[in-house]
């Protein structure tokens, strides 16, 4: 398996800007909403949370946890947020750095050259900086075929990312770095195997400590959601003979890919974190951190694991095929938006999604 491909749709904000002469809208009904978009995209459930200029979250889901099973989700279930991940493992190196326990300029040869010696030499140079912006030149993930050598809950996480970062540094580049835009998984878990390296910690603890709980995130974990029970949270599912099938409880991409793609949280922490960084919130981070994390460093629109698609807007989506998720921050009014399905077929609820977003970030003249 392997996450999505981001594609930008700037459209997402075009009617959210206030010189476009956009429509005065009705009160938005997002429990209707929720409903009717569920129903287009044909997922199985979906969740959405919205917070408007100056306002508290609002939240509404619809749907079952499990195709053919009756029980509903509800507004405090987990849902896997995919590739969204990046955006918080960039938010990490940040909080280190204001540590001064790494360098945003640190290399991947001053934190992995001793244990990765045999690495391809165009790789010792890249910093924080090229990995979390995809201009690493390193490839989008390594060969299909050694998924399998990497377990879902390996006994010694950093050891686990460490094989996969070996691999993915042997690699023949894509292209020259910073000149080279590659949207790669490797090159965050690279980026996650550095922070190991530099504190002797896991990445899950480390997420943990330094992202989740300073801004209050408690429901956040690894992998698929999961209860006591089988049903006790929504599960993933995939097109299979035109019918969307729960996909087996533990199914996920491996756990070494989870800097890159592998957090679920409730709708409310998913808000937490977004607020976070569409208001700047100064107890968590610097200006200058939030500054550089919404920049694109070397061009282009990708900025520190988000998505530039207009001067105030800032997005990015997350699949691992069996979920799809998207998120949006303004930095000018701090309105945030999150929509997530438990269902990866993404030719069809990409659309339905899309829609509703953008939806929830107009707002009248």
């Amino acid at each position: 398996m392997k996450l999505i491909q981001i594609a930008v749709l700037a459209a997402l904000t075009s009617s959210a800007n206030p010189s476009s002469g956009q429509v005065e809208r009705d009160p938005v009904d997002l429990a209707a909403l929720a409903v009717q978009t569920r129903q287009e995209a044909g997922a199985p459930a979906l969740g959405l949370v919205v917070v408007r200029e100056g306002g508290v979250p609002e939240i509404a889901v619809d749907g079952v946890r499990v195709s053919g099973n009756e029980t509903a989700v509800t507004a405090d279930d987990k849902w896997h947020w995919g590739s969204i991940t990046k955006s918080m493992t960039a938010t990490l190196v940040a909080r280190l750095a204001e540590k001064d326990i790494v360098s945003w300029d640190d290399t991947v040869g001053d934190l992995l050259g001793e244990v990765v010696p045999d690495m391809h030499q165009d790789y010792r140079a890249v910093t924080f900086m090229h990995l979390l912006s995809h201009r690493a030149g390193l490839a989008a993930n390594i060969p299909i075929e050694r998924f399998a050598d990497f377990g879902q809950s390996p006994d010694d996480p950093i050891t686990d990312r460490l094989g996969w970062v070996r691999i993915a540094l042997s690699q023949q580049p894509a292209g020259p770095k910073e000149t080279t835009y590659g949207y790669s998984n490797n090159g965050v878990i690279v980026a996650g195997a550095m922070l190991e390296a530099a504190t002797d910690e896991s990445w899950e603890t480390l997420i943990r400590r330094e992202v989740f709980s300073p801004l209050g995130i408690t429901g956040a974990g690894f992998g698929p959601p999961r209860g006591p029970q089988p049903d006790d949270q929504p599960r993933g599912h995939q097109p299979m003979n035109g019918v969307d099938k729960a996909v087996p409880i533990d199914a996920d991409n491996p756990a070494a890919l989870g800097p890159a793609g592998r957090v679920h949280m409730p709708l409310a922490d998913m808000a937490r974190f977004l607020l976070a960084h569409a208001r700047k919130r100064p107890d968590f981070l610097r200006a200058d951190s939030y500054d550089l994390l919404h920049a694109t460093p070397f061009g282009g629109n990708y900025a520190m694991g988000c998505v530039v698609i207009s001067p105030e807007a800032r997005w990015h989506n997350g699949s691992n095929t069996m979920w799809y998720a998207e998120a949006i921050f303004n930095l000018t009014d701090g309105t945030v938006a999150a929509i997530v399905v438990n269902d990866g077929d993404i030719t069809s609820v990409q659309p339905a999604v899309r829609t509703l977003l953008r939806k929830l970030m107009e707002k009248p003249d």
